[in-house]
């Protein structure tokens, strides 16, 4: 439509941003010219060059000029070069900043060491940090457990920062040792704790 310039295209479609190198599927894509808006209806999926896909049951809403991707209904993200892999229900992506927003509740695995359960979390994948105000679960590869009132992650040296820290650690012999903090560092590589009123 020339006057709306809205282009609508239905049945397998593919939309190719070379200038962004964003890829996007779905049965049914409309492009709003005027403002630089591709947005899908349904079942749809997203891959950039930086090895990012992006899954969503209900929609993608992309804006070329703030390189701000939204999608919702059972996203999954997974970024194959970070190896993290990221499932919601909403998520927000602004790709010139590296930073990825959940809203509501979020399941985090990250390089198959961490399983990690919280709400309206925060990754900013050029500094890889991980982060969220909301309480989180935090479950390691050997099932010790670290329940956090809000918590800030840096992923490359595996440091946990947080506050109202309950760590639950599985020993040997199945046994389990309990701590509390009221605010902490965990160095979660080498299973060492720096804590306020333990």
């Amino acid at each position: 439509n020339k006057l709306t310039t809205l282009l609508e295209a239905e049945g397998n479609v593919k939309l190719l941003d070379k200038i962004a190198d964003v890829v996007i599927e779905s049965n049914k894509i409309f492009y709003l010219k005027n403002k630089e808006e591709i947005y899908t209806e349904g079942k749809s999926k997203a891959l950039n060059g930086d090895n990012i896909q992006i899954d969503a049951g209900q929609y993608f809403r992309y804006n070329r000029l703030t390189s701000l991707l939204e999608a919702k209904g059972s996203v999954k993200l997974d970024d194959k070069n970070k190896k993290i892999i990221i499932y919601t229900n909403e998520i927000t992506y602004l790709k010139n900043e590296e930073r990825i927003s959940t809203l509501g509740k979020t399941n985090i695995q990250v390089e198959d060491k961490y399983d990690i359960e919280g709400y309206n979390l925060t990754l900013l994948r050029n500094e890889m940090v991980l982060s969220s105000n909301e309480k989180a679960t935090i479950t390691d590869n050997n099932l010790n457990i670290y329940k956090l009132d809000q918590f800030y992650y840096l992923i490359n040296p595996e440091i946990l920062k947080g506050k109202k820290i309950n760590i639950i650690r599985n020993e040997k012999n199945n046994e389990k040792d309990k701590y509390f903090f009221e605010t902490g560092f965990i160095d979660l590589k080498k299973n060492e704790f720096l804590g306020k009123d333990i």
